[in-house]
């Protein structure tokens, strides 16, 4: 899958194709990382601070606004989860990305396959 949309553009906002950007990411969320495919883009756009790592808070934050802002059937049972079940299923995808364990992801975790 590829998003078909410049998520720096979209950010959050409601476009045309931003359900589809959320349903993307849930199921990225939920790949097993050798099922994870190239995102470059996606990756700029979770780097918030621009220092070429995305750590888990910049992680979070990029999916959950994603997710939240979703209109999907994916996206809808994630904001049924609590709160602290939506915190477990994003770390898990983060460190499951995180080859290595170093608490951040670089460009090669993201783009792995």
């Amino acid at each position: 899958m590829m998003l078909l949309h410049d998520t720096k553009t979209c950010a959050g906002r409601r476009c045309a194709s931003h359900a589809a950007c959320g349903l993307f990411l849930l199921s990225v969320l939920s790949l097993p990382v050798s099922a994870h495919a190239a995102m470059p883009g996606d990756f700029a756009a979770a780097d918030i601070n621009h220092d070429d790592r995305v750590t888990l808070p910049e992680f979070e934050s990029y999916a959950r606004a994603r997710l939240m802002a979703a209109d999907g059937m994916r996206a809808r049972a994630f904001r049924s989860m609590s709160p602290t079940e939506q915190d477990n299923r994003l770390k898990t995808r983060f460190e499951q990305m995180d080859r290595g364990g170093k608490g951040y992801l670089d460009r090669g975790d993201w783009n792995a396959g």
